[in-house]
């Protein structure tokens, strides 16, 4: 099943998206949850910029900024409406 391109139009901020390659990994050594490493738009700037918050931006750190072209190259779909409210995908051990 491939991952259907998202377009420039379709990144809209405060949505959430998960690569189309996605990584999990551990979010800090006193927990044995591993997280997905999804982004969650914060702002989109008419110059194509879009700033963004993950699980893996360290507190206290400025958020992280890249290009529009660079973000829909990496997303690989809208995972909103599937992330638990004010939290971050956690991967489901089987």
């Amino acid at each position: 099943m491939g991952v259907a391109n998202l377009g420039p139009g379709e990144i809209k901020t405060g949505r959430i998206y998960r690569a189309k390659n996605p990584r999990c990994r551990l979010l800090n050594i006193l927990s044995s949850d591993f997280y997905y490493d999804d982004r969650q738009v914060l702002h989109v700037s008419r110059f194509g910029e879009v700033q963004y918050d993950s699980p893996f931006i360290k507190l206290g750190h400025p958020y992280r900024k890249t290009t529009m072209e660079k973000f829909v190259k990496w997303a690989g779909k809208d995972v909103t409406d599937t992330t638990p409210t004010g939290e971050w995908n956690k991967r489901e051990v089987k």
